[in-house]
């Protein structure tokens, strides 16, 4: 009898013919994988204007030296304005090397040139070159600069613009031709403001072609005219010409003439008409003095960080304070302290030291670097402490985070589980810290549908793909989801039956799709045939690339419908019985995708070396008992799974049973021929003895057949 041909004939009448190409098949479980990644463990959640604006989250050892920085002086003094935010957030992008809010400066030079002159713009490379080294010679401020003072000119000497605006083409085409073209004289009867314009663009484009003597000379020759709009950027550009004389030129810096331009630059701060150059000029002598006395330098900046109103600009601070770090020490200080206990949280003396820093000062930002390693032996005072950090503290996540982490280390997950629960309430978390939330509260979840909801992580990054953070940071993008190993071994617990209730029940459906299709693989391997039609069937609004396939399997006599949905496995690698820890869930992920880049199938217990996905999780939940509402408790079907071999195997073990059962069966060729390439991306550790078998019976038994010929060998 056909159990499965009246809903089977029901399904086939609703679905649309779409035809679904056969691709090779392939599985793997141990490749080089473009892994996503449920926790930012080296920079902050995008995007990054959160942490920049107070929101630290929960801070990670791996964040850079800038956002730490950041995060010390947030604790102490609540984050810095506006300006300095942005400038950090920058900052942060460049360190990732994306920025998708910046626009590209040479486009909107280019676009400038052309709005003034009618012309296209010369080419323009920001490269100069000083020996064997390439260096930015023209850099992004300039080019802005450029634009701005463009912009002025033709809104108060519109005449006058176009002359400006082509000797700055020239200035810019010195960035990498030190032979380019001269300037330009402005003709005769021009403004005096035109006059300094050209003088200026000439000191420029000595700088440019790296005559920096020159410049120098024109530069001083232009501060002298105080009526000059340039005189300030004259003063300034005259101390840039010996810093780039000091450096570009020689294997080592020429100290003396970098003193000499931290003197000249010191005077500018000092200047109080320079107020509009003071900022430059402090980045400047950092630059002067990282070079002439980075230790005592590297010093003065710690110190500076630790005072509300630093003299030198934050920006500068923060940056160089990382620069010299990476190759010295940093010093004995609050700070100092403060970042070793941060960043290397393992060494045993520094949580110790952190205990006793917030023993002594119980100030925020001691007790967050005491918590950063703090283990069950941890006083009851310090988890006191933490859970009363108030929620419009800076501290707040970071310190909850750790406060209930200790209190089930010490045995109290109720009042754990209480600021878990108000913390994962608020929609604005950020989803590193809510993955790792989610992992405290799984063992001891009330339901299915929590546990579910826990299991499954929104994706922060992903391995290698710097477009993933650019994406996030330019906002608007769609969020996605997967699995860790926490997740996986989560929900493996759930029966069959629950995750298609689960399925209905959610609202995403990149995510609903994965529970039907989960539902639907599982329920054809432990042969649930009322399962697997109902999961099917969900399917169809889902997935319209599935409709073909599903329509062959689901008019099958049920002696043939398992082996017809064994055969779909072997077609579409994406298709699995468990997640695969750390691979995106999307809506439009292809089932049939193979390859190196591709989730491909699952591996068994055996081919991971006992550390297997597959560990049934020692949970607390009364619900994962023997359960009434269905049919095999859960214990039950999760050991049924466990039971399986790597997918190659698997398939390979049930195509020849297909062979057994019904040998003129003309689908059966074709079956194993896709369990012997299954092997080509699957796990190999385990089950080669199984595919070879299946690769001998094609080959003896059905070689004339295409499927043999075209499986010539096995992996």
């Amino acid at each position: 009898m056909n159990i499965l041909s009246s809903v089977g004939r029901r399904l086939a009448g609703g679905l649309a013919v779409i035809s679904v190409a056969s691709a090779s098949v392939a599985f793997a479980c141990d490749q080089d994988l473009p892994f996503a990644r449920f926790v930012n463990n080296t920079h902050p959640d995008h995007p990054m204007a959160m942490f920049a604006n107070g929101h630290l989250g929960i801070i990670q050892p791996g964040f850079s030296t800038t956002q730490l920085a950041w995060a010390w002086r947030t604790l102490q003094f609540g984050p810095g304005d506006a300006n300095e935010r942005q400038k950090m957030v920058e900052t942060w992008r460049g360190e990732l090397h994306l920025n998708p809010q910046a626009q590209d400066p040479i486009a909107l030079w280019e676009s400038t040139y052309k709005r003034v002159t009618g012309q296209e713009a010369p080419p323009l490379t920001i490269w100069g070159q000083s020996g064997d080294s390439a260096f930015s010679n023209c850099t992004p401020s300039a080019i802005r600069g450029a634009i701005v003072a463009i912009q002025e000119r033709k809104a108060k000497r519109p005449t006058e613009v176009k002359v400006f605006t082509e000797n700055q083409a020239r200035v810019f085409s010195a960035c990498s031709e030190r032979s380019a073209e001269g300037l330009v004289p402005p003709p005769n009867g021009s403004s005096d403001q035109a006059i300094d314009d050209y003088r200026y663009q000439q000191a420029a484009f000595d700088f440019y072609t790296q005559d920096y003597k020159s410049a120098r000379l024109k530069f001083l020759a232009i501060t002298k005219n105080k009526n000059s709009p340039w005189a300030g950027a004259a003063r300034i550009s005259a101390a840039r010409c010996l810093i780039r004389s000091a450096t570009l030129k020689r294997d080592t810096p020429d100290l003396l003439q970098l003193e000499t331009a931290d003197t000249e630059l010191n005077e500018i701060i000092k200047d109080s008409s320079m107020k509009d150059w003071q900022s430059a000029a402090w980045q400047l002598v950092s630059f002067c003095r990282v070079r002439t006395q980075p230790t005592e330098w590297l010093a003065f900046l710690v110190q500076q960080l630790g005072v509300k109103s630093p003299k030198v600009p934050l920006l500068t601070v923060v940056q160089d304070i990382a620069w010299l770090s990476a190759d010295h020490p940093m010093p004995e200080s609050p700070f100092g302290a403060w970042f070793r206990s941060m960043t290397k949280p393992k060494e045993r003396s520094l949580p110790q030291d952190a205990l006793a820093r917030f023993k002594k000062d119980q100030t925020e930002v001691q007790l967050i670097a005491a918590l950063q390693e703090s283990d069950a032996n941890s006083p009851d005072a310090l988890i006191d402490t933490a859970f009363e950090v108030p929620a419009t503290s800076p501290a707040y996540l970071h310190a909850s985070y750790h406060a209930a982490r200790l209190a089930i280390l010490k045995g109290k997950p109720e009042q754990a589980i209480v600021r878990i629960n108000l913390l994962m309430a608020d929609k604005s978390l950020p989803p590193s810290a809510r993955n790792m939330l989610a992992n405290l509260r799984l063992p001891y979840e009330q339901n299915w549908s929590q546990l579910w909801n826990d299991a499954v992580k929104i994706q922060v990054g992903s391995d290698g793909a710097n477009d993933f953070g650019a994406a996030q940071e330019a906002k608007g993008t769609k969020r996605a989801w997967g699995f860790d190993t926490y997740g996986s071994e989560a929900l493996q617990s759930i029966p069959t039956v629950v995750l298609l209730q689960l399925a209905q029940a959610e609202p995403h459906p990149e995510l609903k799709r994965f529970l039907a299709l989960t539902a639907w693989t599982r329920a054809i391997i432990l042969h649930q045939d009322e399962t697997s039609l109902s999961a099917a069937k969900m399917l169809l609004p889902l997935d319209a690339t599935l409709a073909r396939d599903l329509q062959t399997w689901a008019i099958q006599p049920v002696d043939r419908a398992h082996y017809e949905g064994v055969l779909l496995m072997a077609k579409l690698p994406g298709l699995s019985p468990i997640p695969t820890p750390y691979w995106p869930i999307t809506v439009d992920s292809k089932l049939s995708d193979s390859g190196a880049f591709a989730s491909n199938g699952w591996c068994g217990i055996g081919s991971l070396g006992g550390d297997s996905r597959l560990k049934y999780p020692q949970f607390t939940h009364q619900f994962l008992q023997p359960a009434s509402e269905v049919t095999n408790g859960p214990r039950e079907e999760f050991n049924a799974l466990r039971a399986l071999p790597a997918s190659p195997a698997y398939l390979a073990q049930e195509m020849v049973a297909w062979a057994a059962a019904a040998p003129a069966d003309e689908r059966v060729p074709e079956g194993l021929a896709a369990a012997v390439k299954s092997s080509r991306w699957g796990c190999r550790t385990a089950g080669q003895a199984d595919v070879q078998r299946a690769f001998q019976l094609l080959q003896k038994k059905y070689g004339k057949t295409k499927w043999a010929q075209q499986t010539p060998e096995f992996w």
